[in-house]
């Protein structure tokens, strides 16, 4: 210990001097006092004020005391249990072994650790932690009162193994051991993450459970749409898998459950150790329909809770119409119906002129166009392919159609190309009403020839029309054979200016810096109303690419797609503006956290980066409480594409509608949408010990690996932790008080002055 000074030494001679005046002045204060004070009370009263001006002329002197401790910090050895629901099934222990569940088992191997370290009488002990890597880690007493048992859903191993050791960030770790079941919800390890760094001491991975497995059934694969319409026939597919093989057949019964009831229920032949099943039913309700798939159990099966899956349908409205109406039908209108019959949500007629009359392309019978605007509520959109044909008839009214649009009818405007070369490339006009509710400024319209380029304008990012048609490279990679620039050049198109409000997706570039708009959009009303400005619009999609991208999927085809997208477009009116989560909803369980993403675009389709979002969740279930609303804050949207993610902590079970807030200069709220939450966890189907995974950590790891049920595997276990030279870490630290600004130091002079002046008062002293 030292006492320190911290003013200047030439001050030292001046506070000496200051004492001492201090003292003197003390002195003869109390030699002048009437009446005077016995020699006793004089001496006291005197040394009390003397005592507390030292104490405030030292104060000025600012004393420091400082010590230097060294102290040794016992050596620690980390001990990671995984914390997930499959850790509290089934040990399948020894005989003679009181532990049931593999937790159990994991804290019996625990206890004897921290007994196998007490006796070896070094400088060392155990550090519990539990964790399932994708919450942070907590640590836990072996004596704790109750140590709950292990209930969080998913596991990331991976995480676990590299997170836990930070809770100990600082101390000296010098060995760990991680107790698992290694079955994980997170499939790991994943790119970037290679081998950790090794401990000093002893490291294990200790592997709990039945590596075997039990005789178990489970259900598997099941493939199902996401979404369907109202009326439509779903097949679900799934694979019934026995473990182990069976020799002999056996029947299974799976049934497929909604909650008023079965739906659909189907027999197979099991022989192997795997059989398909086809569930098939009819989507009756519109809404998320919540359905689960239970295989009958084989005999005396101990783990039920693989027997079964949960899945979510959402059963949409009917399809949305769409009228194709043809003035001379053609290879347009052929891959027009292509593109309808590959889209679910759409239904589409063909209609073109007959000798007696217009017709339905699919039945051959009369079509009777609507003649008031009411009459084309039976559609959503409708599609005019050479108008000018159209146009010349006498039984269509073209004004009353321009009169739908306006009221929310979708239009697409496809017009006739000139017949051969020497025709007239003026565009003949329609009707005036529909003319002035074209995306164009009015004027004569002009074919021209060439070979035009098809390139993305302006208004593209982020349209929906041009979802999934790619730029210059397509979907696996290779230059040139997917996207705009896989697609042929026209050879004719109509020079026009969009209006002022029009959007242009697409434009036509000649290779000499020309570029004319080909594919405009734009508004009439509550209508939408899109020009397509090329010669034949079914080119695009025939055009064949080759080299490597040939055989793909031909919906990806990015002219098939772009006459899928408009379509949709023209039914559906989607826009890709305002607030909008992304995707579908999945299917939720029990205990696991809802990851959630959403973006946030102006009417333009650019991202919005200065509002924040915010999740909204009422529950919806039957009984439920609706007024119990939770907001959960988006994180930072990405910069490029406006995207921003939040993680909803774990829900009960049950249907919830969830919306988006956005707030900013222009606040916006999106539509509401429905999340399902099942009363069911992955973490019951793991019914077996992972010992492949359990493996690769501990040789990432450089740790050794054994199983919890192997007695001489954890008895060289305790025997390697307790013949270890376990050193602690010695630490200096240094400790500085300083006397003057403590209230130890303020309550010294308050009490002497106290005490001084009380005992003048009590003998009368001035």
């Amino acid at each position: 210990m030292a006492v320190h000074w911290t003013i200047p030494v030439w001050l030292w001679p001046l506070l000496l001097v200051l004492a001492a005046g201090a003292a003197l002045f003390t002195v003869h204060t109390y030699r002048r006092t009437r009446p005077q004070a016995g020699p006793g009370l004089r001496k006291l009263l005197t040394g009390l004020r003397t005592a507390s001006l030292i104490l405030l002329v030292a104060a000025v002197g600012a004393p420091v005391i400082s010590r230097h401790l060294v102290r040794t910090e016992p050596a620690e050895v980390l001990l990671v249990l995984e914390d997930s629901g499959s850790m509290a099934l089934d040990a399948t222990a020894g005989p003679g072994s009181p532990a049931g569940s593999r937790w159990e088992k994991a804290l019996e191997l625990a206890a004897a650790v921290d007994s196998t370290l007490r006796s070896t009488g070094m400088p060392v002990r155990l550090v519990p932690v539990r964790g399932n890597g994708l919450e942070p880690a907590q640590p836990f007493g072996l004596d704790d009162p109750v140590i709950p048992a292990p209930g969080r859903h998913g596991t990331d191993l991976e995480a676990l193994r590299r997170h836990a050791p930070r809770i100990r960030m600082g101390h000296p770790v010098r060995a760990s051991i991680l107790i698992s079941d290694g079955q994980e919800t997170v499939a790991g390890p994943r790119p970037g993450q290679g081998p950790g760094g090794s401990l000093p001491g002893p490291s294990f991975v200790v592997g709990v459970g039945d590596p075997v497995g039990p005789a178990d059934r489970a259900v598997a694969d099941v493939r199902h749409p996401p979404s369907v319409h109202r009326g439509d026939e779903v097949t679900i597919e799934l694979a019934v898998l026995d473990t182990p093989a069976r020799d002999e057949p056996d029947t299974v019964q799976v049934r497929l459950r909604s909650p008023a009831g079965d739906l659909a229920v189907d027999r197979v032949i099991i022989q192997g150790d795997h059989a398909p099943a086809t569930l098939t039913f009819v989507a009756e309700e519109e809404g998320p329909l919540v359905l689960e798939i239970e295989a009958s159990p084989r005999v005396n099966e101990r783990f039920l809770g693989n027997n079964s899956a949960s899945l979510v349908i959402n059963v949409l409205k009917d399809r949305s119409r769409v009228l194709v109406l043809s003035g001379m039908p053609g290879w347009d209108v052929r891959f027009l119906a292509q593109a309808g019959g590959g889209e679910a949500r759409l239904a589409l007629d063909v209609v073109y002129p007959a000798p007696d009359g217009l017709i339905l392309a699919d039945s051959l019978t009369a079509w009777t166009p609507p003649a008031t605007i009411d009459g084309w509520s039976a559609y959503q959109g409708v599609v005019l392919h050479r108008w000018s044909a159209l146009a010349a008839r006498g039984d269509l009214d073209l004004g009353a159609l321009a009169g739908a649009v306006r009221r929310g009818l979708g239009l697409l405007v496809l017009p006739a190309a000139p017949q051969d070369p020497g025709a007239d490339p003026v565009v003949p006009g329609a009707d005036p009403q529909l003319e002035a509710i074209l995306p164009l400024e009015p004027g004569v319209r002009r074919w021209v020839a060439g070979e035009f380029f098809l390139a993305r304008a302006d208004a593209a990012v982020g349209h929906p029309v041009l979802a999934g048609v790619g730029g210059s490279e397509g979907p696996g990679g290779e230059p040139g054979t997917g996207g705009l620039q896989s697609l042929p050049p026209l050879r004719e198109l109509i020079v026009a200016v969009p209006g002022p409000e029009a959007s242009v997706l697409l434009a036509a570039e000649d290779g000499r810096g020309g570029r004319h708009p080909l594919l405009v959009l734009g508004g009439e009303g509550a209508g939408r109303v899109g020009w397509y400005g090329g010669r034949e619009l079914w080119e695009l999609a025939f055009w064949e690419r080759s080299g490597p991208a040939a055989g793909r999927d031909p919906r990806s085809h990015p002219g098939r797609r772009l006459l899928r997208n408009i379509l949709v477009w023209l039914a559906t009116g989607e826009e890709n503006s305002g607030l909008a989560l992304r995707g579908e909803l999945p299917l939720f369980e029990a205990g696991q956290p809802l990851r959630l993403e959403a973006g946030w675009r102006d009417m333009r389709g650019e991202p919005v980066r200065d509002g924040r979002i915010s999740l909204v969740m009422r529950p919806r279930s039957p009984g439920a409480d609706t007024t119990a609303v939770r907001t959960f804050r988006f994180g930072e949207p990405d910069p490029e594409t406006g995207i921003a993610g939040v993680e909803v902590p774990p829900q009960p079970p049950g249907t919830y509608a969830v919306h988006l807030v956005g707030e900013g200069e222009s606040p916006a709220q999106s539509r509401p949408r429905l999340l399902t939450i099942v009363n069911r966890s992955l973490e019951t189907a793991q019914v077996r010990l992972d010992r492949r995974r359990l493996l690769q950590l501990a040789s990432l790891q450089g740790a050794r690996y054994l199983d919890a049920n192997d007695p001489e595997a954890v008895t060289g276990m305790l025997e390697a932790l307790a013949g270890a030279e376990w050193q602690g870490e010695r630490r200096f630290l240094r400790s500085r008080y300083e006397l003057w600004s403590g209230w130890p130091f303020l309550v010294a002079v308050v009490a002497l002055l106290s005490v001084e002046w009380y005992l003048r008062r009590r003998h009368g002293l001035l």
